[in-house]
């Protein structure tokens, strides 16, 4: 995701206002991960708020690129032990991708 940095960068520098200490995972240039082990919101805030902040990122994310999505997997408020959301290109974009790799390689190799 080196190329899209700038949306996890943004999220991130969010996280940091709302005081959230973070475990952050670079799986792809497709995919990030981040595990918040300790949330001090949860003694003020309910799920609902969560479900809130989610869609705030969502949002986020979508203007700064469209490409990719955000989403909570596991939310304390809700029950889980950690919270848990990801950053990752969209499965359409995905396939696009890699249409266009394969075209482009196919092409290449048609020239040789």
């Amino acid at each position: 995701m080196t190329s899209d940095k700038s949306v996890w960068e943004l999220v991130c520098k969010t996280e940091t206002i709302f005081g959230q200490k973070a475990n952050y995972s670079v799986i792809s240039e497709d995919k990030i991960e981040t595990e918040i082990e300790d949330c001090h919101l949860r003694k003020f805030i309910r799920y609902e708020s969560c479900k809130q902040r989610e869609a705030f990122y969502q949002g986020l994310v979508g203007m700064v690129n469209p490409s990719f999505e955000f989403f909570f997997d596991r939310m304390i408020t809700k029950g889980d032990t950690t919270c848990h959301w990801v950053i990752r290109r969209k499965a359409m974009d995905k396939e696009r991708v890699q249409e266009t790799k394969e075209m482009a390689k196919s092409s290449v190799e048609g020239r040789v």
